[in-house]
């Protein structure tokens, strides 16, 4: 029940509303009594952008959602640098490399 009335109440706010303003006011008349003057103003409340934005954003996500999901297929690529690393193991293509010897490091001692 309450989520019907927030939900009624983001509507509300999306679409714009007409509601009614009660003013009161106190006067003194010409004889010194007070007076109480009520008025009803009839008052327009406009659409609200935050409330159409936040409503879009939830209700059709793939397409109002300012989080965008990137997929590449990058299977293609993987497959081309398969290839080419077989053709330089096999001599087909000439590649360019340098041995590195690879000297074990040890760790510092932070006791010493």
């Amino acid at each position: 029940m309450l989520c019907n009335e927030v939900e009624n109440s983001l509507l509300k706010l999306c679409n714009g509303y007409e509601y009614e303003e009660i003013k009161t006011t106190v006067e003194d008349d010409k004889n010194g009594k007070k007076r109480t003057k009520i008025e009803k103003i009839k008052r327009h409340q406009p659409p609200s952008a935050q409330a159409i934005s936040f409503f879009l954003r939830n209700r059709m996500p793939e397409e109002w959602s300012e989080k965008k999901e990137l997929i590449l297929d990058t299977s293609q690529n993987e497959q081309a640098r398969k290839k080419l690393f077989l053709q330089m193991i096999n001599g087909d293509i000439e590649a360019e490399y340098e041995i590195i010897d690879d000297q074990e490091v040890q760790p510092e001692n932070e006791e010493e």
